[in-house]
């Protein structure tokens, strides 16, 4: 994770057509994350967003993948000055 002056960058590796949509685990440069739904046509990326935002309580909008859409590694930017968001990541 990297703090910028209009949020953070973070690295997450994803786990497609998991049981259920969880952080599964913390690496020390990314998290792993599992996600229900499969990795095609950005299924799998919207659900990602969409789990984040519930997560940390922020609007979709704040999330945006900023590298490999295409792959399960992926560098997302999060728009946020909330010091507990930063904290929990």
């Amino acid at each position: 994770m990297e703090k910028t002056a209009y949020g953070i960058i973070l690295n997450v590796k994803i786990i497609p057509e998991s049981s259920k949509n969880e952080i599964f685990k913390k690496e020390k440069n990314f998290l792993i994350i599992k996600i229900k739904q499969k990795k095609e046509k950005s299924k799998a990326n919207k659900e990602l967003i969409y789990f984040l935002s519930k997560i940390l309580n922020i609007d979709q909008s704040k999330i945006k993948i900023i590298k490999g859409k295409r792959s399960t590694k992926k560098q997302l930017f999060i728009k946020t000055s909330n010091k507990n968001i930063i904290d929990f990541l």
